[in-house]
């Protein structure tokens, strides 16, 4: 099997969403990356985006004691200057209307609850990772393309793991077909090219509007498969 890293120019990436949007509407999947026709998002989705920023930005070693400070509170409003960042995001996505700027507050504390610093034993912690990839052999020639939310190397003993989450802001959990064949997927795929020698150990999708039943466990799939 051979596998290069953006070495290729006119294979199309196939991604999560571009097969979702595929496979739910050939006419939109045509319209949005045929045509290019403009989509500035719902609500939600610019929501999402808005809590992947501030992620990101609290995901800093140094910006541990915020991090603290917002769990004990229990929302980012007490602490200026990170609320001053939240509201400027959200402006920036268009949601920082109050209904959204609250929902926004609930959705990070959920975030920063669900093992933010990984799982004992974490050596290192991966934001947005991005991968672009081309397979060829054993009757597979495809490209893939994505960004997976985060994910730790985990020392257990003598042995490296990775355990790798993803947020979601929707309203509602993956159905079956999704969570076993979708993103995670794609995600476990990507993290064994890129991690030959570390196994995926877990792999779970947070959902930030469920705060007492936030996880989604996606089932580790074995190599063959």
């Amino acid at each position: 099997m051979i596998i290069r890293t953006k070495d290729f120019k006119n294979k199309v990436a196939l991604s999560s969403s571009r097969i979702k949007t595929f496979k739910h509407c050939s006419q939109k999947y045509y319209a949005s990356y045929f045509l290019k026709l403009p989509d500035d998002g719902n609500s939600g989705s610019l929501r999402g985006s808005t809590c992947h920023d501030i992620l990101e930005l609290l995901s800093k070693v140094r910006r541990k004691p915020l991090v603290d400070k917002v769990i004990t509170d229990n929302t980012c409003k007490n602490s200026p200057g990170l609320w001053k960042f939240v509201t400027a995001t959200a402006k920036k996505y268009k949601v920082d209307d109050q209904e959204n700027i609250d929902l926004i507050d609930k959705f990070l504390v959920t975030a920063l609850n669900c093992d933010f610093w990984g799982p004992p034993g974490t050596i290192h912690t991966y934001i947005e990772k991005d991968f672009d990839l081309e397979i060829e052999g054993d009757g597979i020639n495809c490209r893939v393309r994505g960004f997976i939310d985060r994910f730790h190397i985990v020392r257990e003993g003598k042995i490296l793991y990775i355990y790798g989450a993803d947020y979601k802001s929707s309203k509602q959990k993956l159905n079956e077909e999704d969570l076993m064949f979708g993103q995670a997927a794609m995600y476990q795929l990507a993290l064994s090219i890129l991690y030959p020698l570390i196994e995926l150990k877990d792999f779970r999708f947070i959902f930030l509007k469920f705060p007492k039943d936030p996880y989604q466990v996606f089932e580790v799939l074995s190599k063959e498969a």
